[in-house]
C-alpha cells in the first residue's frame, strides 16, 4: 500500500468514526427531539430503549451505578471504565461480555500499513480489531466483525465515549477475502457506543463515586438471519451495561 493511498484510507476511516461519534452523542442526548426512542423496560437497574426507524433496530441501555471506595483511587471516567471496556483481552472481556469468543487487535503490519510518519499521526487509542461472537444457536453460525474503534473524551473530563464501527475496506480482511474465517458469517456493526459520565465525585473517603453508564448497539447479523428474527433477540446486547458495572464493583 503506497503512502498516499494509506494516508487517504486512514483519513477516511477516522472521518467515518468521527461521524459515528456525533451520532452516538445525539442518541445519548436527553434533548433528542426526533422521538425515535421508545422505552421498553428496566432490567437490572438499566433502562432499555429501542429505535425502530431502521429495519434492524437500534438498542440503548443506560444505568446509574455507585462504585466502592477502592475505585475512588482512579481519578477520571476514562481511566475507570472506558479503557476497561476497550481493553483488548478476551478473558477480561468475557467477564462482562460472555458471548465474545475472539477479540484481538489487527496490527498495522497485517494491513500493510507500515509508514511510520502516518502511524505517528494516529490517536493513541485508535485501532482496528477482529471479533467473533457466539450466536448461542447450533443452527446459526457464529458472527465475525472487522471493526475500527476509538475513545473520545469531553473537554470537562467527566464524560467519555468508546465508539465502534465496521469497516469494509480492510486489506486482508475484506473485499475478496471476506469472511476472514469461512466457518463464520460476516456481520456489520453500524454503531456500538459506550458512554461513561461521572455524576458524583466527592473527594472524601466516605463518599463513593457514582457513574452513568450507557451502551448503544446497532448491528446487522448478515447471512440469512433477517430483521424480524434478529430484532427479537438483539436487545440482550445492551444488558452488558449491568454486567460492566457488576464486574467493576468486584474490583479491577
Amino acid at each position: 500500500m503506497s503512502s498516499i493511498i494509506a494516508h487517504d484510507k486512514i483519513n477516511d476511516w477516522q472521518n467515518k468514526l468521527q461521524e459515528k461519534f456525533k451520532e452516538a452523542k445525539e442518541d445519548f442526548s436527553n434533548n433528542n427531539t426526533d422521538n425515535k426512542w421508545e422505552f421498553v423496560r428496566e432490567v437490572n437497574n438499566t433502562k432499555i430503549h429501542k429505535n425502530t426507524s431502521t429495519s434492524f433496530w437500534k438498542w440503548k441501555g443506560e444505568g446509574t451505578f455507585t462504585f466502592i471506595n477502592e475505585i475512588n483511587k482512579i481519578q477520571t471516567p476514562i481511566d475507570v471504565l472506558i479503557n476497561y471496556i476497550a481493553r483488548d483481552n478476551i478473558e477480561f472481556r468475557k467477564l462482562w461480555d460472555p458471548d465474545c469468543l475472539v477479540s484481538r487487535f489487527i496490527t498495522w503490519d497485517e494491513v500493510k500499513l507500515t509508514e511510520e510518519s502516518i502511524l505517528k499521526e494516529l490517536p493513541k487509542q485508535y485501532a482496528l480489531a477482529y471479533q467473533v461472537f457466539n450466536t448461542n444457536n447450533p443452527f446459526v453460525s457464529n458472527r465475525e466483525f472487522v471493526i475500527h474503534r476509538d475513545i473520545y473524551l469531553e473537554d470537562d473530563g467527566n464524560v467519555a465515549y468508546f465508539i465502534v464501527q465496521s469497516l469494509s475496506d480492510v486489506p486482508g480482511y475484506e473485499d475478496k477475502k471476506a469472511p476472514y474465517d469461512s466457518s463464520y458469517v460476516r456481520g456489520k456493526v453500524n454503531l456500538v457506543a459506550f458512554r461513561v459520565e461521572l455524576i458524583k465525585d466527592v473527594s472524601n473517603n466516605e463518599t463513593n463515586r457514582t457513574y452513568k453508564i450507557g451502551m448503544i448497539s446497532h448491528n446487522e447479523p448478515g447471512g440469512w438471519v433477517g430483521s424480524s428474527v434478529y430484532n427479537v433477540v438483539s436487545e440482550k446486547q445492551v444488558h452488558n451495561v449491568y454486567r460492566i458495572a457488576e464486574t467493576i464493583k468486584k474490583g479491577l
